[in-house]
């Protein structure tokens, strides 16, 4: 497979065309942020079952994007569960089976050599075992047990972002938002330990 840059992010190619200031445009980027950034306001405050619920399935969604994105930015084929079947419209349209989770942590090890240690499998996994249920069927969770999965969860996208995403080339709204997110986990990390 020959490395290269992806072609254009077919957001950025939306919004230039015919100058039209688009009403939705999300990059996987931009996307895994704002889910992490909502998971972070869903547990700020008085929280109601709704909130503890789309806490977790944000915060899966958001480090699920997390990964793929620094997938994408070694091969965008690699995003496609069978990366020789990968063809360049298809993935600007996003119509596509796209790498599961151990898919791209697989993939980030051998391609990017990126490692995902066994603490943060942990935490991945003990929130796809709160998110899953939730989706597919029914949970039944306390706060602290969302606010620690949370906060643990939150603590690796911090540090997967600075890592392996450099942050200091993303746009003053992402580093806001990412510095919201920090202000934020304290608190959560203060819940969990009362």
């Amino acid at each position: 497979m020959v490395n290269g840059p992806p072609p254009a992010d077919p957001d950025e190619e939306r919004s230039a065309q015919a100058g039209a200031e688009p009403s939705f445009e999300w990059g996987l980027l931009e996307n895994a942020i704002d889910y992490l950034r909502e998971a972070v306001r869903r547990l700020e405050g008085e929280v109601d079952r709704q909130d503890l619920k789309y806490a977790i399935l944000r915060l899966g969604a958001g480090l699920e994007l997390l990964r793929k994105e620094r997938v994408r930015r070694e091969d965008w084929r690699l995003l496609f569960r069978n990366p020789e079947t990968a063809e360049e419209d298809v993935y600007r349209r996003g119509d596509f089976k796209s790498i599961t989770v151990w898919q791209a942590m697989d993939r980030l090890k051998e391609v990017a050599g990126v490692e995902i240690n066994e603490v943060h499998r942990s935490y991945i996994v003990n929130l796809r075992e709160q998110r899953n249920p939730l989706e597919h069927f029914r949970v039944r969770q306390s706060r602290e047990a969302v606010s620690s999965a949370a906060s643990a969860a939150l603590g690796f996208a911090l540090d997967f972002v600075a890592r392996h995403l450099d942050e200091d080339s993303m746009s003053a709204e992402l580093q806001g938002e990412l510095e919201a997110i920090r202000e934020a986990l304290p608190a959560l990390e203060e819940f969990v330990a009362h």
